[in-house]
């Protein structure tokens, strides 16, 4: 299993994935259902590495821990 932070690294700048698309499914606790939001739609703090920004569907943007991350 890769680690997360060397595989967003590779999809983001490798010319491996090509075209592809990708989502994280990540740990969401207001609900049974894992969180799944398009790698395009997130954003990275360089202030704050250990979490990503999510802005949900009331316009609101979270940051979720990337240990929380289930899936890519």
């Amino acid at each position: 299993m890769t680690p997360i932070h060397p595989l967003l690294a590779r999809i983001d700048h490798g010319p491996d994935f090509g075209d592809a698309r990708f989502a994280l499914a990540y740990l969401e606790h207001t609900s049974e259902q894992p969180g799944r939001v398009a790698l395009e739609e997130i954003s990275h703090d360089p202030d704050n590495p250990a979490f990503f920004d999510v802005v949900d569907e009331d316009g609101v943007t979270r940051g979720i821990p990337l240990r929380q991350v289930l899936e890519v």
